[in-house]
């Protein structure tokens, strides 16, 4: 039975000379049993809603309360209003209070009671601690180079936070503000915006697992990504020529190292870092002098392009005259020009009008169709946005100029959509890559693959990846990655760094070493470059064994891909991601799971050879020795420099390319090829899926015979093993081959090299002639009909 709460608003209205004004609030039932509460009074300023965050239709008609009465809101609500001015609301599974809702004219905002119990966490990008109480944030992207731990204010504000007390509340609001969590009022949550329609969806939940799903029905899921998105990426600030590339390529291959994608920073189109932003074309010849065969050269290798891109347009540049139309201006209506930029003096082009979206969206088109698979688009945020630089927003239906704090953290957001959409248009059969910085709530549904900035090259940037990662994947960016062995320019080439961020950055959404190295361009600069094949051994050897670990663990990361297209589910997983009655779970913020089996421990300090690692209810395997151990309990456990700490849930089914080990990219695998499935028994029941297509088509979930879903069951007594495997959805006449292997010295229930087994009722022989490390193997044909297999303890 679901419980029922009463949730209370009383409303102050600390509007100055305001105080005869009708207040209104409007209740708007939504999908996932959400609630929009709005408020507003009737000189209310600057107060259209901008936000598209939210895309769900609503489940009811809006309805309005400015004076005392009841209405029913939907889901089972009921809204009361009394002569006092206060509301309560009553809809399921927890409680909430907003304490006052206001408007000075300059700010407006919530206040909303946080009880002594309640932890709030997302919010978007942030090094601070994971649970927000007591901290004060800014909501405004922000670029901070070589940032380290207890930054405030980064790349990707997302006004979307989760409580674990049973709901989360998304602020559909782009406009600059901030969220304080007890820290200037303690007990008091404090949500404002200089601007905007002031809003406030509630969406309840019992774990953040339901609660992201919900949200995710809501604002819109992860489009899967393009195969290759989950490879190895050769990629540094910067290569700066043709024979660079094609060099650096050869020396990843001659060391044995597979990789998918190459990324191209600025020097494609100029030889300088200031100066150069709006060329958008490969400008000096002598350094690039084929670049349409450089482009055909890397498909040809199955290594796929990609190329940087910004909205700037400096003076100088090919495309600065072309660009004056479509540019932000000042408030009078010339374009807005830059005098204090990094990067040179020049204009911010105005995504918000459809035409200047279109101009841009060319030169997006006429590389893509030279051979260029993916797009990297930087400085986002904008990185540089003066507060009286005004956007035109007319397409929207707002008639005036909109300055720059009141739509800041949606520009990136609208760069990707206008991506996106067009991309979708033009090349309708291919998945889109968006390397992206800055974005808002709902970016996800765009096909982002945010990266976190440019992180410091050093352990404490190191450190920093931890909360920033997962409190993105809690804020609803489900591909959050960082710049694998840190970005900024630092004199020491730490190569025990480098690999303890490799490790990690194998079981993260995106695999991406990056940092600064080009060569002697600018004094003072050092160069280290990012790629592995660069790094002496034993540490170029550990950094390989991690990335052919990766490859070989495709099927599971790929299934990764598809839960969170499906089911908004991120990849990286805070540990009470899905159980919050264990409240050890929140304290164990230095590790994380990747996805339902893996628990990931990565190492942060430097000479550290040994890891405290809390392991949940339930039984654990080491990765790599196989040894089960006991859960709900902290343990130390080894650390060597070439192993990370890894475990695995007992009770796992984990899909692994069979060929992963060896395989130069991921063009190598073949959807109808064997699989391997590597089964960790245990005492406690299970279940999960296993996903594959074909790693190309951006419409198979609406195809039923363009994918394969399996879904397992495992179940266990003290005598046997019960693995149930059926299709959910299966091409019709297709058979694709399986290898399931256990381990033979497993304890828990039993020693299984001394069971029987059968498969729907016959009896099938296991082999050990091809066991590693003491592992057996039944090879399995499935053809859509479901499968039982019971091993039995003999007796």
């Amino acid at each position: 039975m679901k419980k029922k709460f009463s949730l209370f608003l009383s409303i102050v209205f600390a509007c100055t000379g305001a105080q005869t004004l009708a207040q209104q609030w409007t209740l708007t039932p939504y999908p996932q049993q959400a609630l929009l509460i709005e408020w507003q009074h009737p000189n209310m300023q600057r107060n259209e809603r901008i936000g598209d965050a939210l895309i769900a239709k609503p489940t009811g008609q809006p309805k309005s309360i400015s004076g005392v009465g009841n209405i029913a809101v939907g889901n089972g609500g009921k809204a009361t209003a009394t002569a006092n001015k206060s509301l309560s609301i009553q809809i399921s599974t927890a409680r909430l209070q907003i304490l006052a809702a206001f408007d000075s004219g300059h700010i407006r905002g919530f206040r909303i009671a946080m009880p002594d119990s309640m932890q709030w966490y997302g919010g978007g990008e942030r090094t601070l601690p994971m649970n927000r109480r007591g901290q004060r944030i800014p909501l405004y992207n922000n670029a901070h180079y070589g940032y380290e731990l207890n930054a405030d204010e980064l790349n990707y504000s997302v006004p979307f936070i989760i409580s674990l007390n049973g709901y989360a509340l998304l602020f559909n609001n782009p406009a600059k503000g901030y969220m304080d969590f007890g820290k200037t009022t303690p007990g008091v949550l404090e949500i404002a915006f200089e601007s905007g329609n002031l809003n406030m969806l509630l969406i309840p939940g019992n774990t953040a697992a339901q609660l992201l799903e919900r949200y995710a029905q809501l604002t819109g899921k992860q489009p899967l990504p393009p195969r290759w998105a989950l490879g190895n990426f050769v990629s540094r600030f910067g290569y700066r020529s043709q024979q660079q590339v094609q060099d650096v390529v050869a020396k990843m291959k001659a060391d044995n190292f597979p990789m998918d994608a190459l990324v191209i920073d600025i020097f494609w189109f100029g030889d300088s870092i200031k100066g150069t932003l709006g060329n958008l074309d490969w400008m000096n010849r002598s350094k690039w002098p084929t670049p349409d065969s450089l482009l055909q050269s890397l498909r040809q290798q199955n290594i796929n392009p990609i190329l940087v891109t910004e909205p700037f347009f400096l003076k100088g540049t090919k495309q600065f005259a072309n660009s004056q139309p479509y540019l932000a201006t000042t408030k009078s209506g010339e374009p807005y020009m830059l005098t204090k930029f990094y990067f040179g003096y020049g204009g911010l082009l105005d995504l918000f009008k459809p035409e200047a979206r279109q101009w841009f969206w060319q030169f997006y088109k006429q590389q893509t169709d030279k051979g260029v698979a993916g797009w990297w688009g930087d400085l986002g945020e904008p990185e540089n946005h003066p507060e009286d630089l005004y956007h035109n927003l007319q397409s929207l239906g707002i008639q005036r100029k909109v300055a720059a704090n009141e739509v800041h953290n949606i520009y990136g957001h609208m760069w990707s959509k206008m991506l996106y959409e067009n991309w979708r248009k033009s090349y309708p059969n291919q998945r889109l890559f968006f390397l992206n910085r800055a974005g808002f709530a709902g970016s996800q549904r765009y096909s982002i693959f945010p990266w976190t900035g440019d992180v410091n090259r050093s352990w404490g940037g190191f450190q920093a990846q931890l909360p920033n990662l997962q409190s993105m994947s809690l804020s609803g960016i489900p591909y959050i990655h960082s710049d694998a062995g840190g970005f900024s320019n630092t004199p020491e080439n730490d190569q025990e760094l480098y690999v303890r961020w490799i490790q990690m950055a194998a079981f993260s959404p995106i695999f991406r070493p990056h940092g600064t190295a080009f060569g002697d361009l600018e004094a003072g600069v050092n160069d280290l470059p990012s790629e592995p094949t660069f790094k002496d051994d034993p540490y170029k050897s550990i950094a390989r064994n991690y990335i052919r670990l990766r490859y070989q663990l495709h099927p599971y990361l790929y299934t990764l891909a598809w839960e969170a297209s499906s089911k908004g589910k991120p990849l990286i997983r805070p540990m009470f991601f899905s159980n919050h009655n264990d409240t050890v779970l929140m304290q164990a913020t230095q590790q994380y799971m990747f996805g339902p089996s893996f628990l990931v421990a990565p190492v942060t300090e430097k000479n550290k050879t040994t890891q405290r690692v809390y392991l949940p209810e339930g039984n654990w395997y080491n990765f790599h020795t196989n040894e089960l151990q006991s859960g709900k309990q902290w343990i130390e456990t080894a650390a060597p420099l070439h192993q990370m700490p890894l475990f695995v849930k007992a009770g796992s089914i984990v899909p692994m390319w069979h060929a992963g080990a060896t395989a130069p990219n991921l063009t190598a695998y073949n959807p109808k090829g064997l699989l391997d499935l590597k089964l960790y028994p245990g005492v406690a029941a299970n279940k999960g899926y296993i996903y594959d297509d074909d790693g190309k088509n951006p419409l198979v979930l609406q195809q039923k015979e363009a994918h394969q879903l399996l879904q397992w069951q495992y179940s266990a007594t003290d005598n046997s093993i019960t693995l149930h495997i059926k299709a959910v959805n299966w091409p019709t006449h297709f058979t694709r081959n399986l290898l399931l292997h256990f381990p033979g010295n497993a304890s828990h229930p039993f020693a299984m090299q001394n069971a029987v087994c059968n498969v729907n009722g016959k009896s099938m022989p296991f082999f050990a002639n091809r066991t590693t490390q003491g592992w057996l193997e039944l090879p399995l044909a499935f053809t859509g009909k479901p499968l039982t297999i019971v091993f039995t303890k003999k007796p």
